[in-house]
């Protein structure tokens, strides 16, 4: 997980980074890491399913192996995105 994010590739996953290990299980996000991820890279046979609220309550996000170069193209909720919104996760890798 990555703290920046662009529309060119090249310039995207950048900045602080949280390597997020298989079996992760994080309710709470690490301190200084809460609302500060706007892309992924997840590695092939991993799911990575992320919360934009502490404790993971309510629904959630998931991806598979594969990059998400902007957090912000993937819609959460009815008005709002992924950039910057999660605040827990866990990692599952086979």
């Amino acid at each position: 997980m990555f703290e920046h994010g662009n529309i060119y590739s090249d310039q995207s996953c950048g900045g602080a980074c949280l390597d997020a290990k298989s079996g992760a299980d994080f309710p709470y996000m690490p301190l200084g890491g809460e609302k500060k991820i706007s892309s992924l890279v997840v590695a092939s046979h991993c799911t990575l399913k992320v919360w934009s609220n502490s404790g993971k309550a309510k629904g959630g996000w998931s991806t598979t192996a594969g990059v998400v170069y902007q957090l912000r193209d993937y819609t959460n909720g009815l008005l709002g995105d992924w950039n910057y919104a999660t605040q827990s996760y866990f990692c599952t890798c086979t």
